[in-house]
């Protein structure tokens, strides 16, 4: 069973991620794409939607082949015709007919971060303020990282005790890359907005570029740009792995509207569950939560991805993506835009 979970193009080669024969790959593959030009001739073997004959233009490299796209683009009575994102045109070469996939193969992982808001709310594009924990989850089993002593309350949760933030955030990096985890698919919700970016930046801010590149399987990050009510938004992004928003994918294929999509106010509609409440427990702010019950404030943490996780149990969104992108053959991301 041969599939693929994310096809990057990177100078020549396209970047493939996937599974073949149980086992996950990754390899870079050189590619020459193709396109279609008229034909003269009547009788070939392939044709445009609109019937009209044309022949096939093979290049000897994505970077040839974009180039002649350039130097024909405005130039009258000289179409071409086929797919310029070779992306798409390498998947449908290599994976012929119905991909057939193993989800449970897939690596998705959850996560959630805690960060300090002494002093008020973090900057996620300065990443000024520290982070305080990390849960990270996949197949039932968490990693949390904090910065204080915590004694796990169950049997799947492992705690890394961190010396500082420096270490936490080597500790995080070590273990996203690990076997264990080696995600293909992040999620979480907003984390698409703020874990994610805000991981990025503060990575950077104290660790710096290098070590930001590490959260990504080919050590190289990308952007993703899209609109957004209006505005521009434009995300880095770890190349090789797919960031799927648990919000995003909610508000796409539950099909149902929602007074508020707040993580509490969904897990309480969809599960019946809530998010750990620190102002039952008698706290004005996280702030202080963090500073006077680290215990439950790890708790917290590891609640977010519990529900996170409860709700892909129960609501099966992840799956929906994978029949839509294997159906298509497009990279996951696709499946929430129009491609």
């Amino acid at each position: 069973m041969n599939f693929y979970t994310n096809i990057y193009i990177r100078g020549n080669e396209v970047l493939l991620r996937g599974y073949e024969a149980g086992e996950k790959i990754q390899v870079a593959v050189p590619y020459k794409p193709y396109l279609f030009v008229p034909s003269q001739e009547q009788d070939t073997k392939y044709r445009t939607l609109k019937g009209s004959p044309v022949s096939k233009l093979g290049f000897e490299s994505i970077s040839s082949a974009r180039e002649y796209m350039r130097k024909y683009k405005d130039v009258e009575n000289f179409p071409y015709y086929g797919s310029t994102n070779f992306a798409y045109t390498f998947i449908n070469d290599r994976y012929k007919g119905e991909i057939k996939y193993d989800a449970s193969k897939i690596s998705v992982v959850t996560i959630d971060i805690e960060v300090s808001s002494e002093g008020g709310f973090p900057n996620i594009e300065q990443a000024d303020k520290s982070v305080t924990a990390i849960t990270i989850s996949k197949n039932g089993h968490m990693v949390v990282l904090g910065l204080f002593e915590y004694e796990p309350e169950k049997p799947n949760v492992t705690y890394v005790h961190c010396r500082n933030e420096k270490d936490l955030l080597e500790q995080f990096i070590k273990i996203w890359r690990s076997k264990q985890f080696n995600p293909d698919i992040i999620t979480g919700w907003n984390v698409e907005f703020f874990d994610m970016p805000y991981i990025i930046n503060r990575v950077r801010r104290v660790l710096g570029d290098h070590s930001v590149k590490r959260l990504s399987p080919w050590d190289t990050m990308s952007t993703r740009e899209f609109e957004l009510n209006g505005k521009t938004i434009v995300h880095e992004q770890p190349v090789g792995i797919t960031v799927l928003d648990y919000l995003g994918l909610y508000r796409k294929f539950s099909f149902s509207q929602q007074e508020s999509y707040k993580l509490d106010h969904i897990a309480f509609i969809e599960l019946g569950e809530r998010k750990l409440d620190y102002v039952a427990l008698g706290y004005e702010t996280l702030d202080e939560f963090y500073k006077k019950d680290f215990r439950n404030y790890i708790n917290y943490n590891i609640r977010d991805v519990e529900l996170v996780d409860r709700l892909d149990a129960k609501l099966k969104l992840m799956e929906q993506v994978f029949a839509l992108a294997y159906d298509g053959k497009v990279n996951y991301i696709d499946t929430l835009t129009t491609v």
